[in-house]
């Protein structure tokens, strides 16, 4: 799941803007659900599970 966030890196120079953008709203709501999703069992869990 986090190879896809730090590809977004690259691809955010490579991908013209419109094609960019909606790629990264697509993955930011992915990451959220993905947090969501997870269980967390103490705060720092939240924040080192990525």
């Amino acid at each position: 799941m986090i190879e896809i966030q730090i590809s977004m890196v690259l691809l955010s120079r490579v991908l013209k803007y419109n094609l960019n953008r909606r790629a990264n709203i697509i993955i930011g709501a992915i990451g959220i659900a993905f947090v969501i999703s997870t269980d967390t069992k103490d705060m720092d869990d939240i924040f080192l599970q990525l």
